[in-house]
């Protein structure tokens, strides 16, 4: 396991959208946000610490009908940003297992310098 990582250029901060999924930070969730604001579902990112965890969402949510493919488009985006797997959970096909909450947290300190860059 290690505590080398790579990050995308724009971090997700807290509040961070893709379609229905919004990104809370202090909670390390990833929520599923119907019409009406409610949350529907509830995806503990702490929980993914490999490729396998974060395919094991991809296909459950490809079997149930009550998501759009936009849904699932935008909950593979959000992984993407969020964990850049190409480069930390499968760099060229090798699986990789990482501490998520320590990700997690450099990742929302990179996010916070940068906000106070741009104000």
């Amino acid at each position: 396991m290690s505590d080398v990582w790579e990050f995308r250029e724009q971090v997700p901060h807290d509040g961070h959208r893709w379609g229905n999924w919004r990104f809370d930070e202090d909670s390390g969730g990833l929520e599923y946000e119907d019409e009406n604001g409610e949350c529907r579902l509830r995806i503990d990112l702490t929980a993914i610490d490999g490729s396998a965890q974060m395919l094991d969402w991809i296909f459950w949510m490809s079997s149930h009908d009550w998501y759009t493919r936009h849904d699932l488009a935008d909950l593979i985006q959000a992984f993407d940003d969020i964990f850049y797997p190409r480069a930390n959970l499968c760099p060229e096909g090798h699986d990789q297992h990482m501490d998520v909450k320590k990700y997690l947290h450099v990742m929302s300190g990179m996010g916070k310098i940068k906000e106070r860059r741009v104000a």
